[in-house]
């Protein structure tokens, strides 16, 4: 049986899965990479015989080059989505991404502005008159007193 093209999966994602084109184009550019990388490392294996090692080396290749943990995960993300595409369409009977995890992400802390910041904030923006004035300054205050996040504030109801 054929391996089934990058695109054949691309075009899954695109028709069946509703990926966006910006989506679609990061996991072309991450499989193309893979598949660069084991024609560089590992020439003469398929797709279809690469096995969790291979992966977890390519992993370690991109981490030596400096790329953000964050990225390689991306780029895991997308793999992992094409590997299990094979396996549900009877290509591969393992997949060779089961066993491997991605690098750990820092945690980013939230950044927290002094109340004197939103004092001067407030005092040196002039706002509009009338409602579009006072929603802007509404929004402002909202996000700041409660904490509360974009979608949930553009979420709020008049009975809110």
């Amino acid at each position: 049986m054929p391996v089934p093209s990058f695109q054949d999966f691309l075009n899954y994602l695109q028709h069946e899965k509703k990926f966006s084109k910006h989506t679609i184009l990061s996991y072309t550019n991450d499989l193309n990479q893979f598949q660069a990388y084991l024609s560089k490392e590992v020439s003469g294996i398929s797709l279809l015989e690469v096995n969790y090692l291979q992966v977890r080396s390519w992993v370690a290749q991109l981490m030596d080059t400096g790329i953000a943990a964050r990225s390689v995960n991306r780029k895991l993300s997308s793999l992992k989505s094409y590997y299990k595409y094979l396996l549900k369409n009877k290509h591969i009977s393992i997949n060779p991404l089961q066993k491997i995890q991605g690098p750990k992400t820092p945690k980013r802390l939230p950044v927290f502005i002094d109340e004197s910041q939103m004092d001067t904030l407030f005092d040196e923006i002039e706002f509009e008159a009338g409602f579009t004035g006072i929603r802007d300054r509404l929004m402002l205050d909202m996000f700041y007193q409660t904490g509360i996040r974009r979608a949930e504030l553009i979420g709020l109801k008049e009975q809110d």
